[in-house]
């Protein structure tokens, strides 16, 4: 009795065999379904496929034999539409950097353990071979859990994975147009210029269909990630279809422009929500931020510095749905220090709050802006200079040189012109 287990973190070629050993003990056979995979730098789950989606964060949980021996005592799972993922409580306040994975395609039912006369906390997984395990949860939310367990097998999201729906894939760069023509049978409709624009009208009809399917609600979004995730990267191939002379017109510009903007809102395909995360909304949250902001070093690009308000503008744009409100980014951003996350809050004299690299240090930023004064010594540094040259916001430039100036590195010259920073002599005499 034998069957292959995915191992793979990023890829699902990577397999091994797993085998029920006749001398290994109950707990030895499960353990082994479990195999390992890597979280992210903020602890979140690395998602295998473009069409995998979070659903559901539970804490406190237990993995127990069919005998109720302990395989898992105090876990928190985290379950999509293809894997449950099991890690340890403490991962909220500790720096841990992989889980315990189990592929629903390797399981053939959930079942609940109630009855019509008792209640019951465990619900029960069964193995493709015949091999069983319990797993015990909050009376508060087995039963949603449960629904969404059974939702994930019935789909079988796994099916449609393709070797372009893995993670980390880029587009093809070939257009529609070079991709060679198919058969078809020759209609007098289809011929000529009114033939193409009545297909082009069949396509946009078909795509704005499958989209108004797809958004209705949790459901069918769920069902159709995969035709969603085609639908993008097919149309994100058109950004590099550029033309090899400098002949674009203004609509072709255009278009290639609407379709960056598109393609940036596109950024988070599971966003926490209190409805998946529960109480540890806030800590889920944090850490969700972090991945965003440390993903395609995005914080590097932005000086090491980002404003709350351009956080909010940023995560939100991301998210695409669900919203979250300033008050909730802001409890997130709290905890990220005490989190381990590489970012902490910082609030400048004025009242003006950032967040930051905690290895962007006040004595590194307040030499860069005095090497910088120095090289332009004839004409001052302004904060739209400070702003192009370490890649700030505008009003978090302005509060760097303010502090500079409160700790006598810089000193200010107020014209008519404006405002400009010199280095500070004065400190010399």
């Amino acid at each position: 009795n034998q069957w292959s287990v995915d191992v793979g973190i990023d890829s699902l070629t990577q397999r091994s065999v797993f085998a029920i050993s006749p001398g290994a003990t109950m707990k030895e056979d499960i353990l082994r379904l479990f195999s390992t995979a890597a979280l992210t730098a903020s602890g979140r789950p690395k998602m295998i496929a473009e069409s995998e989606v979070e659903l559901k964060y539970v804490e406190n949980i237990n993995v127990e034999t069919v005998e109720k021996e302990k395989v898992f005592y105090n876990h928190s799972i985290i379950l999509t539409n293809m894997r449950l993922l099991i890690i340890p409580s403490q991962h909220i306040m500790e720096e841990i950097k992989s889980c315990r994975v189990l592929h629903l395609r390797f399981v053939t039912t959930f079942s609940d353990n109630a009855s019509f006369y008792k209640s019951s906390r465990r619900i029960t997984a069964s193995i493709i071979d015949g091999l069983k395990f319990h797993i015990r949860f909050n009376a508060m939310d087995k039963d949603i859990t449960l629904d969404m367990l059974s939702k994930s097998l019935t789909r079988k999201a796994w099916e449609c994975i393709t070797n372009d729906d893995k993670v980390g894939n880029t587009p093809p760069l070939t257009s529609s147009a070079s991709k060679e023509p198919t058969a078809s049978t020759f209609s007098v409709l289809n011929a000529g210029v009114s033939g193409l624009k009545r297909r082009q009208q069949e396509e946009h009809k078909a795509v704005d269909m499958m989209t108004a399917d797809a958004l209705s609600d949790l459901d069918s979004l769920m069902s159709r990630a995969g035709d969603m995730v085609a639908l993008v990267k097919r149309y994100s191939a058109f950004r590099f279809d550029k033309p090899d002379d400098e002949s674009e017109t203004s609509s072709v510009v255009a278009d290639a422009s609407e379709m960056e903007s598109i393609l940036q809102d596109i950024g988070i395909i599971s966003p926490v929500t209190k409805l998946s995360a529960g109480r540890q909304y806030y800590h889920l949250l944090a850490r969700q931020v972090a991945d965003l902001l440390h993903d395609q070093e995005r914080i590097t690009r932005l000086g090491g510095v980002v404003s709350l308000t351009d956080l909010y503008c940023l995560y939100n744009r991301a998210r695409g749905t669900e919203l979250v409100s300033p008050d909730d980014l802001l409890q997130a951003v709290r905890l990220m220090e005490s989190l381990n996350l590489g970012l902490k809050l910082r609030t400048f004299s004025s009242g003006v709050t950032v967040l930051q690299v905690n290895s962007l240090s006040d004595e590194a930023m307040c030499n860069k802006l005095l090497e910088f004064a120095v090289q332009n010594s004839d004409v001052g540094i302004s904060p739209s200079m400070v702003s192009t040259k370490f890649r700030l916001s505008i009003m978090v430039a302005k509060e760097q040189l303010l502090f500079a100036e409160s700790r006598e590195v810089l000193c200010r010259d107020d014209t008519i012109n404006g405002v400009f920073f010199f280095h500070n002599g004065f400190c010399l005499y």
